[in-house]
């Protein structure tokens, strides 16, 4: 898919995206290709992330694995997704994600409540 907008109520299962997405719905277990943004919705499984996500709810256990972040990126308090070998950029705000292995933060992210880092069961 390429350069769409995913209307309420609607759900894209799979895939690869590219262009600008207008999400509105929800985005399950998608690829993003390099130089796509990806804004708002809701995402969850699995997502394969090479562009950036942009004011963004993350479902019960999603994986972010890769890309950027923007905006404000909230996860789900009970189960929180976990965010792997990504960039956060300047100004994002995070809730309720867990940080994983590779994750670089900006400066100036702002890490509200909910948030935690992914233990390295190698320093343990």
């Amino acid at each position: 898919m390429k350069d769409v907008t995913v209307l309420p109520d609607t759900t894209v299962i799979g895939g690869v995206l590219s262009g600008e997405i207008d999400n509105q719905g929800t985005l399950r277990n998608v690829r993003i290709r390099v130089n796509t943004i990806v804004k708002g919705g809701t995402l969850e499984g699995v997502i394969h992330n090479g562009g950036l996500l942009q004011n963004a709810t993350l479902a019960k256990g999603t994986l972010i694995q890769g890309g950027s972040l923007a905006g404000t990126v909230t996860g789900n308090l009970d189960n929180p997704a976990l965010i792997k070998n990504a960039q956060v950029l300047a100004n994002t705000v995070l809730k309720n994600v867990i940080i994983g292995n590779g994750t670089h933060l900006a400066e100036g992210v702002s890490i509200s409540d909910g948030v935690h880092f992914e233990k390295d069961d190698a320093n343990q």
